[in-house]
């Protein structure tokens, strides 16, 4: 993958970049707060269209571009390159036509599963598909003790969402308050199933090993990796994947479940 180094230029806007973004959030930003490791590390420094940009000729080949209509994009940490367009990049990259053109960003690991939500949401009255972009980078310019122990990877993954019949479809998002002390993770999943139509005997969990290790062993569980970010279920669904099967994506962030359900549809036509 190609390393970038970080120019004075580059440098000079991120400073310029961190005062802004801190003083709307009503803090105050420093030079010293600065992570000046972020400018020494240039073997990890990779910009989203640096890593998206090797995915698109494959996807291309692949897929019927004729008819997608919107474009999102979904990440937590910030990109390397700050006020690159990397969705007007895509459009431009697949010629695509005119097209809705969303990021999510700054709402944390479960970004891309709000995306996808988003997405379906605009389908319900609408016959075209869409592009889903998830990415995330591990060099921060500011000190994050939050993302400095999550260890964020250099990742990046795109793929279409169809409004037409898929292996998996869509059955709705959810984020609320984390299970209370007198209920257990397992009752929220079996809830979760209850609200969203999915069998528990075909279920399979996908979250971070540390929710997987409070439900029971009988319920399927398929491990994330945490370090992968918003992208974490999504690689771990596409690794993982089996025909006829149910999913419920989990992630925890900050007291509060956030799932996404997809429903096998073999197992809806039996």
């Amino acid at each position: 993958m190609p390393r970038q180094a970080i120019s004075p230029a580059q440098e000079y806007y991120w400073h310029s970049y961190a005062t802004r973004f801190f003083d709307s959030n009503g803090l105050d930003w420093h030079e010293r707060m600065a992570n000046l490791q972020c400018s020494s590390r240039t073997s990890d420094l990779t910009s989203f269209i640096s890593m998206i940009g090797q995915l698109l000729p494959v996807y291309r080949a692949r897929n019927d571009l004729s008819h997608i209509d919107s474009v999102l994009m979904a990440h937590w940490t910030p990109d390397l390159h700050l006020g690159s367009s990397v969705i007007n990049y895509v459009i431009e990259s697949l010629r695509l036509p005119a097209c809705l053109a969303l990021t999510i960003s700054d709402r944390g690991p479960d970004a891309a599963l709000f995306a996808l939500s988003s997405i379906a949401n605009c389908q319900q009255d609408d016959d075209h598909d869409s592009l889903l972009l998830i990415a995330d980078q591990s060099s921060l310019p500011y000190h994050s003790t939050l993302l400095e122990s999550l260890a964020p990877e250099n990742n990046a993954c795109l793929f279409s969402v169809s409004c037409h019949e898929q292996p998996l479809r869509y059955q709705g998002f959810c984020r609320h308050p984390q299970p209370a002390a007198d209920a257990t993770l397992a009752q929220t999943v079996a809830q979760l199933c209850q609200r969203f139509a999915l069998r528990q005997d075909r279920l399979c969990v996908v979250a971070e090993p540390l929710l997987l290790a409070a439900l029971p062993p009988t319920l399927t569980g398929i491990a994330t990796n945490p370090h992968l970010v918003c992208a974490a279920p999504f690689v771990a669904l596409a690794e993982h994947y089996q025909p006829g099967c149910d999913y419920l994506l989990l992630v925890h962030y900050q007291d509060k479940l956030s799932a996404v359900a997809l429903q096998g549809v073999e197992s809806c036509r039996e």
